[in-house]
């Protein structure tokens, strides 16, 4: 019996030792510019209190409808009185019920119904209801112009930790360029075919280009921690960017003239204060 104990705590920690061995695959995710924007999206508490303001704009639309509809109220209410002793006559005729001229009532009960409708308000609901609606398209807008620029900041993020990240490669091979002018110079030095002087600034170009090596490390860094930060992605998930600054550049935009006309038609903020001023003419004829 005690071998079979001894060789059961041994076997325990072996095993566990070999559990723990086992590594753990870290999960990676894959961003490019589109899910970038998404996710900023989909992260952002600015989203959140734009999307509750426009839903709060269309309860309003349904209580200023609701204005038109008649209106039915129910009440119910109980008493309690004081006892009070009951009075009653006696009768002559012995089998005849006594007449009670005051009753001990301590208990009322009372019930009401009453239905109301609007029969003329002189335009003033109607007004009231054009500018609930015109209040929940200015609220409409605003989230749409809400998502348009938090999608614009993750995007933005995106492309800046792209950059900074091939900031960093062109670092490194500048570094290692000059290093290897370094081994030159020294050789030519050797073979004195250059100077004292050529080594000191072989030296100063390669200490120059590790240090633009150390600065732009630490810029991607922050562009990184910043993107991670807009997107809300958890400390323990491996981000890898889709892209890089070696594929081909896109097309020309168009004329200036072009996306100017473009902007005017389809910018929700242009949309969003054409409600608030059709809002506030409602809200005129409300008060006249």
């Amino acid at each position: 019996g005690r071998i079979v104990r001894a060789a059961s705590w041994v076997a325990i920690p072996a095993v566990l030792v070999a559990v723990a061995a086992v590594p753990v695959r870290a999960e990676k995710l894959t961003l490019d510019a589109a899910s970038a924007g998404a996710r900023a999206v989909a992260a952002s508490k600015v989203m959140v209190s734009a999307r509750a303001r426009t839903a709060s704009a269309s309860s309003r639309v349904g209580a200023a409808d609701a204005a038109m509809l008649p209106t039915l109220s129910a009440s119910a209410n109980i008493a309690k009185r004081s006892s009070v002793p009951e009075f009653a006559l006696p009768t002559i005729q012995p089998d005849q019920a006594e007449l009670i001229l005051v009753p001990d009532v301590t208990m009322v009960y009372g019930a009401s119904l009453k239905a109301s409708e609007v029969i003329y308000a002189g335009g003033a609901i109607d007004a009231s209801r054009a500018a609930a609606r015109e209040d929940e398209a200015s609220a409409q807008a605003a989230t749409h112009t809400t998502a348009a620029d938090v999608k614009l900041a993750g995007v933005s993020a995106y492309w800046e930790a792209v950059r900074a990240l091939a900031a960093v490669e062109a670092a490194q091979a500048a570094e290692v360029r000059a290093r290897r002018l370094g081994e030159d110079t020294q050789a030519l030095l050797q073979a004195g075919m250059a100077v004292q002087a050529d080594s000191l600034a072989s030296d100063e170009r390669i200490a120059t280009a590790h240090v633009v090596v150390v600065r732009t490390e630490g810029q991607a860094a922050n562009a990184i921690t910043k993107l991670r930060s807009l997107l809300n992605l958890p400390a323990d998930l491996e981000v890898e960017l889709a892209d890089t600054l070696e594929a081909a550049l896109p097309a020309r935009p168009e004329p200036l003239a072009d996306l100017q006309g473009e902007a005017l038609t389809r910018r929700p903020e242009l949309r969003g204060a054409a409600s608030q001023i059709a809002a506030l003419q409602a809200r005129e004829t409300q008060a006249s």
